[in-house]
């Protein structure tokens, strides 16, 4: 399990959705390691702030919880805990 944190000084309407989209892709993309092309997939679970919560530590447990959800929803899954 990853953690990864993006920071910003304000979000404009989901914004968020885009950031983590392009992270899904990005990590989507086969790599070449040798000879054998290998694919991974990532379930990322957001929370933001102040909306979700105000402080890192219920951040967090809120992203953990979503991130739960997304894998439990299939691959490549992308869930807000709101």
């Amino acid at each position: 399990r990853w953690v990864c944190g993006v920071v910003a000084i304000k979000w404009v309407g989901k914004a968020w959705q885009q950031i983590v989209n392009q992270i899904i892709e990005a990590i989507g993309k086969p790599v070449l390691i040798d000879t054998t092309e290998v694919e991974i997939g990532a379930s990322i679970g957001v929370s933001v702030y102040p909306r979700d919560a105000e402080n890192l530590e219920a951040l967090m447990k809120f992203a953990d919880l979503a991130m739960y959800r997304a894998k439990n929803s299939g691959r490549n899954q992308v869930v807000s805990f709101n």
